[in-house]
Parts: structure tokens; C-alpha cells; sequence
């Protein structure tokens, strides 16, 4: 199983994502997802725990939290020792997570909220315990599509 978080939108308070789920029998789910805020690297730095995670792929590890039994954890990103991905029933953001769940469907990035995130983590679960079961490897890549140009060039905290 192979979850890819592409960026599109960025500020000082969160980070705005797709997110796409890929199993051997295809893309399964998609959707939105949310993280603080929006810094680009791939390298830790002081504070970088209170930003969105770094570019790259990493493994995720299946571990109990507040969101499932079977959460995903993202193992061996800079400067995030416990990363989960999960929901939250309002909308905002979390450190050490990436929250997900469906578009609102607005036009403006910078305004569009997610909705349906307890129904779309428990699509993720079933997801998840079929890897777990077949022993598929799980894993994250983070990619910025960041358009905003303020964004892009964002001086680390």
C-alpha cells in the first residue's frame, strides 16, 4: 500500500493536500489532508516538529492511537518522532499529524475545508488491515506542488 500526499496550498498556519491511496488492485482512495504549517525541507531543524512533514517516502508502521487500533505511523521523518495519520471532527490542524478527509469542494484553496474525515478514516482502516493481513509494505511519499509563490520560498522557522 502506497499513500502519496502531494501539497497544493501552504501558509504559516497549515499545509493543504490531495492524498491518494494505491494498493496492487489500484487507486482505492483519495482525498484531502491537512498538517501545520507549511515549510519546505527534507532535512530536520529546530522547531521543524511544529511544521508539515518533510518531502521524501517513508515507511509507515501499523500502531495503535487515539484515531484506531490500527493507525499508520510515519517512521524515520526528519525531526517527527510520532507522526500519525488520523481525523479530527472539526476542522484545523494537528502537530504530528496529517488529518484527513473529503473537500468541501470550494474553488479557492485557501478556503476550502475538509468535511466526511471520520467516515473517510474508516475507509482508510479497511484499507489497512487488508496490507496488514497480506503483509504488504506500507509507505508515504510527501511531494510540494505548492502554487502560491509567498509559500515557496518560506525561510525555515
Amino acid at each position: 500500500m502506497h499513500i502519496t500526499l502531494t501539497r497544493y496550498y501552504g501558509d504559516h498556519f497549515e499545509t493543504k493536500s490531495t492524498f491518494m491511496v494505491v494498493t496492487d488492485q489500484g487507486a482505492e482512495l483519495t482525498g484531502e489532508a491537512r498538517e501545520p504549517q507549511f515549510v519546505d525541507y527534507t532535512e530536520t531543524f529546530p522547531k521543524c516538529a511544529l511544521c508539515c512533514l518533510p518531502t521524501g517516502t517513508f515507511r509507515l508502521k501499523v500502531a495503535s492511537s487515539e484515531y484506531s487500533a490500527m493507525s499508520l505511523k510515519v517512521m524515520n521523518a526528519p525531526g517527527h518522532k510520532c507522526c500519525f495519520i488520523g481525523w479530527k471532527a472539526t476542522n484545523g490542524i494537528r502537530h504530528n499529524t496529517i488529518l484527513i478527509g473529503q473537500s468541501d469542494g470550494d474553488k479557492l484553496p485557501e478556503c476550502r475545508k475538509m468535511i466526511r474525515q471520520e467516515e473517510t478514516m474508516r475507509m482508510l482502516d479497511k484499507l489497512v488491515y487488508r496490507a496488514f493481513i497480506s503483509g504488504d509494505e506500507m509507505k508515504l511519499t510527501v511531494i510540494n506542488s505548492i502554487c502560491n509563490n509567498e509559500m515557496r520560498t518560506n525561510s525555515k522557522l
